[in-house]
């Protein structure tokens, strides 16, 4: 996931810097233009499935974290139908 939110921070800088090359050399053709837009969209669906599965079902619970016999136990997602561990 981190790999997709560094590329959607640094496409712009990309995006922008070779725009500058291209218009050096007479504007960027519209090939360019079509895989910039396919590459955006290509990076925002993938952070959106990697947002989706993240996700917990809006039933589920929180168990915050406790000490047990000295031992410190994280907090995690409960779920109604399931038990906590």
């Amino acid at each position: 996931m981190r790999f997709a939110e560094i590329a959607l921070f640094l496409a712009p800088i990309f995006i922008f810097a070779a725009w500058r090359a291209a218009s050096a050399r007479g504007g960027a053709t519209p090939y360019f233009v079509a895989a910039v837009t396919a590459g955006v969209m290509a990076l925002l669906a993938v952070l959106l499935l990697f947002w989706y599965q993240g996700t917990e079902p809006p039933d589920a619970g929180y168990v915050p974290a406790r000490s047990e016999n000295g031992h410190i136990v994280p907090g995690q997602t409960a779920y109604p139908d399931r038990p906590a561990r």
